[in-house]
């Protein structure tokens, strides 16, 4: 069986060279962003990457027919292959595989947002500068962690926010850090959009803005702090 596949494809490039380097090409098109979906993605969307093989298999099978009609009708064939893999080829593999391939890595990227786990990977998805009053790493001291990030690449919003439970020394020694321009209340829309699922529980934190504005629209990045010295919540909000 080996050997005659094998004899199957040498005949085949010999007599369709076109048809032969044009599956060649759509399989590397097919190939390539299914290993970066195999590599990268997590579990849930490693599978996914399948998805870039549908019109290899198309180009595959419109190829093979190809090579049985070329026989008794060559020019029309020629045309309408020619026509048919370039389409598959340049529309579906390279232009909107671009775009369904940047979106499932958006979607995986999303993944990490609200897993305190990955806290290191997605601090780094944010400017430095917005950012550099975070932690480095979350202190292996916290208790009651929750984590929230929102990146809207279409919009240009974004946001941050990570809180946790820990002793009033180490909140005191975060706030000595730093020169606030005003503190706030949690009613400001900049902070009410943080951490939605765990809102309730800032009802009585005073926000330390370290820059930025408490408009509807403004960037503003600071500090949260409880009354009773317990909870702390180092964010960044970009509203849109």
């Amino acid at each position: 069986m080996n050997g005659k596949i094998k004899d199957f494809v040498i005949i085949f490039k010999k007599e369709h060279k076109y048809l032969y380097w044009t599956i060649i090409l759509s399989f590397i098109l097919a190939i390539l962003p299914f290993f970066y979906c195999l590599f990268t993605f997590f579990l849930k969307n490693k599978f996914t990457g399948w998805i870039f093989f549908i019109p290899f298999f198309i180009v595959l099978a419109i190829s093979l027919l190809a090579s049985y009609t070329h026989k008794y009708i060559p020019k029309i064939t020629k045309f309408i292959t020619f026509v048919l893999n370039s389409f598959i080829i340049v529309i579906f593999q390279m232009l909107i595989g671009i775009l369904v391939l940047s979106f499932l890595y958006l979607h995986n990227e999303s993944y990490m947002y609200d897993k305190p786990k990955y806290y290191e990977k997605v601090l780094k998805l944010f400017l430095e500068e917005r950012v550099a009053h975070f932690p480095k790493k979350i202190p292996a001291e916290a208790t009651n962690i929750k984590m929230e990030a929102d990146i809207n690449y279409w919009f240009g919003s974004d946001g941050f926010a990570l809180k946790f439970d820990i002793d009033e020394e180490y909140i005191r020694k975060e706030l000595g850090k730093y020169k606030f321009k005003y503190s706030s209340g949690p009613h400001e829309y900049v902070f009410s959009t943080m951490l939605e699922d765990a809102y309730n529980e800032f009802k009585d934190v005073t926000f330390y803005v370290i820059d930025g504005k408490l408009e509807r629209f403004g960037k503003n990045y600071g500090i949260g702090v409880d009354k009773d010295f317990t909870k702390i919540i180092y964010y960044y909000s970009n509203p849109d």
